[in-house]
């Protein structure tokens, strides 16, 4: 296989004859290093609507359907707060108290506009699906004057606007998204010093590779899956989910991440090439289980902002899939070079923040609300850092034959 490097020379060669020729608190898990906060600290999540509190009260409505968000697993927790009863399709508000500024946001979930009239705030791009379905409504929606419009996006970008052309038109006050660029920021998680160490704690290694994957092509804007299959050619990949030959359900619950506990490494390829698109595949499935995780979406430089030191190998370090394999080779027969990918354990701790959503965060948008809202301008998405912050610019509807081959494909750096 021709390397990256050289093929990135062959490119570079042929762009410069071009141009002249012409003229991118509270669950934890047993992991001491690790853990799982279901909430943004400093503030205290009640699922009980019929809370007593002093101080403001504030009500915000989430656009979305009940039926729409029971079907993400990273919106579980809205959906059992929003149910009156399990198993019954009745909505109630959800009341959450932020001790932070002492108010109380009391939220309503609806997909109706006309119910966000006399809302404080409105909230877009909770449930993506029904932002798709009421784009139209929302590109005439006059904002009341006294109203924040919060644009929230977990997704990329490019997958954002694979579902949804017009989502860039969309307007709002606020975003809040994984990006540090955003009004309100939300990564999937964050890293704390700490004086803890298990770093010398290691389960049972019987794996080397392990792959987990759901969506395998039509949603995905680098050739990863041909990426894995010419990785699986030099080195041993076992492969989960409707994109692999093996099974684990569900695909996000503590069995099957627990399950990666056995491997050495972790394939955690996003689906997109965006700045600062680090999700759960790097933080869950694989600094949590005690994986070396392999990396791909985000230039590595991103990785090593935001991820505890030393604890990746990003693809973008190899000529070719052939050297990666090599080098994992390596690794595995070197218990010491393994071993020196978990030092950070001794010194760094891991808070997990997302999946899952949870409602309190949203007690950020309430100083926001305090200030005077009329310097605020009113924006479009498509204004937003977070929806240019890809590789491949967005332009047009994508497609998966817009992909480029692996032959012709080098790692962004």
């Amino acid at each position: 296989m021709t390397s990256w490097r050289h093929r990135r020379r062959r490119l570079w060669t042929v762009a410069v004859a071009t141009f002249f020729s012409v003229v991118t608190f509270l669950h934890q898990t047993q992991l001491s290093n690790y853990t799982v906060h279901a909430l943004v600290p400093g503030y205290f999540y009640n699922p009980s609507a019929e809370i007593s509190i002093s101080g403001h009260e504030y009500s915000f409505q989430i656009l979305g359907d009940l039926d729409v968000i029971a079907s993400w697993y990273e919106l579980s927790e809205l959906e059992k707060c929003f149910r009156k009863q399990e198993g019954k399709p009745y909505l109630k508000s959800c009341s959450v108290y932020c001790p932070g500024c002492n108010n109380n946001i009391i939220f309503y979930l609806s997909n109706e506009l006309s119910n966000a009239s006399n809302k404080n705030a409105l909230i877009l791009g909770v449930s993506p699906f029904t932002l798709v379905r009421m784009s139209s409504k929302l590109l005439q929606y006059k904002f009341p004057s006294q109203q924040l419009v919060v644009y929230y996006s977990m997704e990329s970008p490019l997958r954002m606007h694979k579902w949804n052309e017009r989502v860039q038109r969309i307007r709002f006050h606020i975003d809040m998204t994984y990006m540090d660029s955003s009004n309100i920021s939300l990564p999937y998680a964050t890293t704390r010093e700490t004086s803890i160490a298990d770093a010398g704690i290691f389960p049972p290694k019987t794996g080397l590779i392990a792959w987990m994957g759901s969506n395998c092509v039509k949603e995905v804007f680098w050739p990863r899956m041909e990426f894995i299959r010419e990785l699986g050619k030099y080195v041993k990949i076992d492969s989960y989910g409707k994109c692999g030959n093996m099974s684990c359900l569900p695909r996000l619950s503590t069995k099957c991440t627990d399950m990666l506990q056995k491997y050495k490494f972790y394939l955690a390829l996003e689906n997109s090439e965006c700045d600062q698109y680090i999700t759960e595949k790097f933080w869950a499935s694989s600094l949590r289980n005690h994986v070396v995780p392999i990396v791909y979406g985000p230039r590595k430089e991103d990785y090593q902002k935001l991820a505890p030191k030393n604890s990746f190998i990003h693809v973008s370090d190899f000529d070719s899939t052939a050297d990666l394999a090599r080098y994992i080779k390596f690794l595995d027969q070197n218990d010491e070079a393994y071993r020196s990918y978990f030092k950070w354990k001794t010194s760094t701790k891991v808070v997990q923040l997302y999946p899952k959503l949870q409602l309190s965060y949203f007690c950020r948008v309430i100083p926001i609300l305090n200030n005077d809202m009329r310097g605020l301008p009113v924006r479009r998405v498509s204004d937003l850092s977070w929806f240019n912050s890809c590789r491949n610019k967005i332009n047009k509807r994508f497609q998966p034959s817009d992909v480029a081959t692996l032959e012709s494909w080098m790692p962004w750096r």
